[in-house]
């Protein structure tokens, strides 16, 4: 149904109605987790609003009190309920409102009372090279796993990248350098070519010639019975954590931080911001130079330091 000619209104659509016609139509062809977040931050809206209650009766006070309610619980509370969880809590509902006004279901814009709250800026260093040395040499006797790790450390790749990776998106007996060229499909939709290491070719080659399997994905379930399921986002984590655990290593060791790492790396060698950008699949430069803006600070002031020639005044 095209929510522009819905005969819903205001008056007599229900939050629970809202929503469910904004996860039909506005997260069409969302990858499944980002279906799934929808589904957990609006519930909780859901669940603090009513989900019988009528768009109608949502007024803009309503709003700015359930804003202040979860501001205060972060103050109070911030074991419970962190700055990054009330950022989520908010931009869910946000998006939601933002997409039921665009597309005339309600008369005014709300979200100006769904204000973001601000996340405190971050050294988006990612994991140190030396920890991820660790976990990569104890995956040894463990070929998939090794090739997980290597194919992450040297793509720099998204984990829902490395979990929907298919034998189709690798030429592994391709000519150089074409066999360590992979696709990957990532943020719902969006198709792009990594390049690994050689270190990362061998790994895949020879795990690819143990793995039992039929299955389309490179990655699979390694449990009995289960060799033909492709393995979760999620268990990209839960693979990373168990060598973690096993090492006694602290800290955040997350496929994420693994990616921060890769692009912390590349600027540290110099390489050019808009080539960093295209490698990691951000959608803009600007985007690449937000996230990394401490980190960029720093090595613009080594370059400054090593060019700039200061004025001889003796």
């Amino acid at each position: 149904m095209d929510a522009t000619s819905t005969k819903f209104t205001t008056e007599e659509t229900t939050l629970e109605e809202a929503i469910e016609i904004f996860m039909d139509e506005a997260l069409l062809g969302k990858s499944p987790e980002t279906y799934r977040w929808y589904v957990c931050r609006l519930g909780l809206f859901k669940k603090a609003f009513g989900a019988s209650t009528k768009l109608s009766e949502i007024t803009k006070k309503d709003l700015i009190a359930w804003w202040r309610g979860l501001e205060a619980r972060t103050l109070e509370e911030p074991s419970t309920l962190t700055v990054d969880s009330f950022h989520g809590y908010v931009r869910g509902p946000r998006r939601l409102f933002s997409w039921l006004y665009k597309n005339n279901i309600i008369p005014q814009d709300l979200t100006k009372y769904i204000v973001l709250p601000t996340l405190p800026e971050r050294q988006r260093k990612g994991v140190s090279d030396d920890v991820v040395v660790k976990l990569i040499e104890a995956t040894e006797g463990n070929l998939r796993d090794r090739a997980i790790m290597l194919f992450l450390e040297s793509t720099g790749a998204r984990r829902a990248g490395v979990a929907s990776l298919k034998m189709k998106d690798i030429e592994l007996d391709a000519p150089e350098p074409y066999c360590r060229r992979a696709m990957v499909f990532e943020k719902g939709k969006r198709t792009r070519c990594v390049f690994i290491s050689h270190l990362a070719l061998k790994a895949m080659r020879e795990y690819l010639e143990v793995r039992n399997s039929d299955s389309q994905y490179v990655f699979v379930d390694t449990r009995p019975g289960r060799e033909n399921n492709k393995l979760l986002p999620g268990a990209i984590n839960q693979i990373i954590e168990r060598y973690k655990k096993q090492l006694g290593i602290t800290g955040t060791v997350s496929p994420h931080q693994w990616r921060h790492r890769y692009c912390r790396s590349l600027i540290q060698n110099k390489m050019p911001l808009s080539t960093v950008q295209q490698l990691a699949g951000h959608k803009s430069i600007q985007v690449t130079a937000m996230i990394y803006a401490n980190l960029l600070v720093d090595e613009l002031h080594e370059a400054y330091d090593e060019m700039y020639s200061p004025l001889s005044l003796e």
